[in-house]
């Protein structure tokens, strides 16, 4: 932790916003590795004042997603969605499209907290294919958070699962970029 101390004051020395953004968010990860949810989310906060001003929005993502693990972590699961929410909303109107399979693949367990296995399934499954098509090493892990929520809900297999999630996805999608 030291050395993104340093880091922190040199460039809060220095003028360095985008830098001193990193350092937080850094900071806010290894707080997060190491247990420290809370502390963690305090970081991020910071880090998403400055990204926020710097006009980064990359780095808005980044801390918004971050956040929103560490507040599901904690058993938040409302700030949870909000923070996924908004960073998703940022992924989806920068046409940015991995960032956006990983956040909708994040967001599926904060829907299965919810209890709404529907929207979980669909972000799920969005996920799965996505990440296949860009032959992107976590396809195996969503597929099988798939069908971890498809044998909750007694589903039917990936394909059918795919067809029905498509409305629904394009709900969700749909909300987030309304706000």
């Amino acid at each position: 932790m030291g050395y993104y101390e340093q880091a922190l004051a040199i460039d809060r020395e220095i003028g360095d916003r985008r830098g001193e953004g990193a350092d937080l968010g850094n900071m806010g990860l290894a707080y997060a590795a190491l247990g420290e949810a809370r502390k963690a989310i305090g970081y991020y906060e910071q880090q998403l004042v400055i990204v926020r001003e710097i006009g980064d929005r990359q780095g808005a993502c980044a801390a918004l997603g971050n956040m929103a693990v560490a507040w599901r972590q904690l058993g938040e699961p409302q700030k949870a969605l909000a923070c996924h929410r908004e960073a998703l909303r940022l992924a989806l109107e920068a046409q940015d499209p991995l960032r956006t399979v990983q956040l909708a693949w994040q967001l599926a367990p904060v829907y299965e907290d919810l209890g709404d296995l529907p929207r979980a399934v669909a972000l799920a499954a969005f996920a799965a294919s996505r990440f296949k098509d860009m032959q992107y090493p976590q396809a195996q892990s969503a597929m099988a958070d798939l069908a971890r929520y498809q044998k909750t809900m007694g589903k039917a297999p990936f394909t059918k699962a795919l067809q029905a999630a498509e409305a629904t996805l394009q709900q969700i999608f749909s909300e987030i970029l309304k706000g």
